[in-house]
């Protein structure tokens, strides 16, 4: 390893990158991640690709540095360790430490790039290759006495070689053993960002019982979880942002926003009054709902009185039903994507509320069906029942709140009365089975045998 300083900050370097660390620094930075106190950047150097890590520490956080190592430091000895037990993880390239008269006011950590995607998103996480990949990995890891908490966005997987490699193990522990409780635990939080197949399982060893307590621990955790991460979309984070746009204070899903997306927030009214695709519309409507090219924009009307003082202390039905829809989504339960969500208030009285959904390309209802396949009523149910077993109850569920699109997957709409009960009861359950039957009654298209295709697939 060689050591050296300059510009005020000390470096151990990988002899093979010491020739390349200035240019690394010196080329343009693309941010990856940037909060106050961390900065990630990706730098190329011809077909090469290094990310620089800048954990920065103002005031009198440099305090805390003399009685633990920074951060950089921290993963840059871990990953020495995993290297050293022959985990797969990018190459660690250089450390550098900046001091101060309080301590180390800024790390920095310089690692090598591997032309992959992290595993949660790659779209080849159940490949039974890269499924059976990652059994052999976490049974290294974990024989080896590592434990990583945070393993299903930590993990890159490559495109064409389903190649493996670990990335950010500044969370992990290395200890002398682990046991099946942490075991389970630990595949239990991966499994519920990658779920884990049969062929995971072989790979990695496990017997039935081991692999029942491991899903058994990820259907009770992952709730949770999911519940957490839902109420981040009404937040400022990675995915989500509060944005101003005309008049109006946004949470914007930030991969969605483009030109088109601004263009409907920064006057919403406006454009509804222009829209040609008006699906409700009229002075006695509770909600006017306008299609986009791509994107549907609902204004939610206040109706009723008494809604005045109840909003008074409650989020509007749109922050309800952007909420939800997330939930859904991180659920597996099919519904149009939230891409934002505003209120409008005065002295706290709440006038309007808008969402921003995707739009559901060639989007058919049960009123609107020329032609009506059992297979739809089928998916119904089995949606509903998804829904009702992942803890929720609709509360209105009308037949026009399912829709399917060309390839006949089947959606649900209209979420603001969502109730999230964790439990759901028997009660709930068949109050909303009893409003979808009823509307089920009122479709010309509807036969006994659609019914029975509902039910059967409720039931699954």
């Amino acid at each position: 390893m060689t050591r050296y300083k300059k510009n005020g900050i000390a470096w151990e370097i990988a002899p093979d990158f010491a020739d390349r660390l200035d240019a690394v620094l010196a080329a343009p930075g693309q941010p990856v991640k940037q909060t106050p106190t961390k900065l990630v950047t990706e730098h190329r150097l011809g077909d090469a690709i290094y990310y620089v890590k800048r954990y920065r520490n103002p005031g009198l956080r440099p305090l805390k540095f003399h009685f633990k190592p920074a951060e950089a430091r921290n993963e840059w000895q871990l990953a020495g360790q995993y290297a050293a037990l022959g985990i797969p993880l990018v190459r660690h390239l250089a450390l550098g430490e900046r001091r101060n008269m309080l301590g180390i006011a800024e790390s920095i950590l310089i690692t090598e790039g591997f032309p992959g995607r992290p595993l949660s998103r790659s779209g080849h996480d159940q490949r039974r290759e890269v499924q059976i990949a990652l059994g052999r990995l976490l049974r290294l890891m974990h024989d080896k006495g590592v434990l990583q908490p945070d393993l299903h966005h930590n993990i890159l997987v490559h495109p064409a070689t389903y190649e493996l490699r670990r990335i950010d193990v500044d969370r992990g522990e290395l200890k002398p053993a682990l046991t099946d409780t942490e075991r389970i635990a630990n595949l239990a939080w991966l499994n519920i960002g990658v779920p884990l197949s049969d062929d995971f399982f072989t790979a990695y060893g496990a017997d039935a019982a081991f692999v029942q307590s491991v899903r058994q621990e990820a259907e009770t955790t992952g709730r949770a979880r999911r519940l957490r991460q839902a109420r981040r979309a009404l937040g400022t984070n990675l995915r989500f942002e509060r944005q101003r746009h005309g008049e109006l204070n946004w949470f914007v899903r930030l991969d969605t926003l483009n030109d088109q997306v601004r263009a409907l927030l920064a006057d919403p009214d406006g454009a509804l009054e222009k829209c040609s695709r008006l699906f409700k519309t009229g002075p006695n409507r509770q909600s006017t709902v306008g299609a986009f090219n791509g994107f549907i924009l609902k204004r939610y009307n206040q109706k009723n009185r008494w809604n005045y003082l109840k909003d008074l202390f409650r989020p509007s039905r749109a922050f309800r039903a952007y909420r939800s829809a997330y939930h859904l989504e991180l659920l597996g339960i099919a519904t149009p994507r939230p891409v934002a969500a505003a209120e409008r208030r005065c002295l706290r009285v709440l006038l309007h509320s808008y969402l921003v959904t995707e739009e559901i390309a060639g989007a058919t209802d049960l009123r609107r069906a020329e032609t009506l396949d059992v297979e739809i009523l089928r998916n119904a149910g089995k949606l509903i029942g998804q829904l009702h077993a992942a803890g929720f109850a609709h509360g209105d569920l009308k037949e026009t709140n399912i829709v399917w699109d060309k390839t006949g997957k089947v959606y649900l709409l209209d979420l603001d009365g969502l109730e999230f009960c964790g439990q759901v009861s028997r009660a709930q359950a068949e109050q909303d089975l009893e409003r979808f039957e009823r509307g089920l009654a009122q479709c010309q298209l509807v036969t006994a045998g659609h019914r029975e295709a509902f039910r059967s697939g409720y039931a699954g």
